[in-house]
């Protein structure tokens, strides 16, 4: 009996001496080698309890490939990918479903598509994509059903086909600014009340607004302007609630 004793302990033990699976609170990935650090220590993290940060808030990382981070499928925080010059895929975040706070995309520049994203569902904050130079559609976000604040789209040089959003139906406001290749704002066909407003601006080359034919309710301000080959505006046709300002 008792030479079995250590066996029956040390078994007994094993699962509470075992690596977690995902680490506790924030995580921050602003170099490559912090990446594979922790992709080695937690190769089946799926959750993150709290924010994640890809990159660097004021200047930029050398993070290229975050493929390791493909198990993830929740984010209760935020989600920061910021400053990843060298980074050209989000492959990394193609198991992601849900963002609990804010979605940040910005200054990711040689990123050419957001097809990755294709299983994100939701939203819990603001959802922003700002200057991703080299992607021309949305289509990535085609499971996107809900946005808690404002979906921004702004400085994305070639964007020029928003229909990937036709599967949203519920966001907090839609600001769609400077957006230099983007002709025609269209779709948006799911949406029916933006209770913070919607802002579509500056968009240089806009010819034709033509979505958001179910939109009812604006709980905020409605806002288009500095769009200055603008023509066109035939959508919104059953619009019929503004809640403060019109211009």
């Amino acid at each position: 009996m008792t030479r079995l004793y250590p066996t029956f302990l040390l078994l007994f033990l094993l699962p509470f001496i075992s690596f977690a699976q995902c680490p506790s609170g924030d995580v921050i990935l602003d170099s490559q080698i912090a990446v594979e650090q922790f992709v080695t220590q937690y190769p089946d993290c799926t959750t993150i309890e709290g924010n994640l940060t890809i990159g660097r808030t004021f200047s930029t990382s050398n993070v290229d490939n975050i493929s390791g981070l493909s198990n993830i499928t929740t984010v209760t925080g935020n989600l920061l990918v910021r400053g990843n010059f060298e980074l050209t895929s989000l492959n990394g975040l193609s198991s992601l479903a849900t963002v609990g706070g804010d979605f940040t995309l910005v200054n990711n520049v040689n990123i050419p598509t957001l097809d990755p994203l294709s299983n994100l569902t939701m939203v819990g904050g603001a959802f922003t994509i700002e200057n991703i130079s080299d992607i021309a559609h949305l289509n990535g976000l085609t499971s996107l059903d809900s946005v808690g604040g404002f979906l921004t789209l702004e400085d994305n040089r070639d964007l020029n086909d928003l229909s990937g959003l036709d599967s949203l139906q519920h966001a907090g406001g839609i600001s769609i600014r400077d957006n230099r290749a983007l002709e025609e704002v269209a779709g948006f066909i799911n949406v029916q009340t933006l209770g913070s407003g919607i802002f579509i601006s500056s968009n240089e080359m806009l010819e034709r607004i033509t979505g958001f034919n179910n939109l009812t309710t604006v709980g905020g301000s409605f806002s288009i302007f500095g769009n200055d080959v603008l023509t066109e505006i035939s959508g919104f046709s059953n619009l019929d609630l503004i809640g403060t300002d019109f211009f």
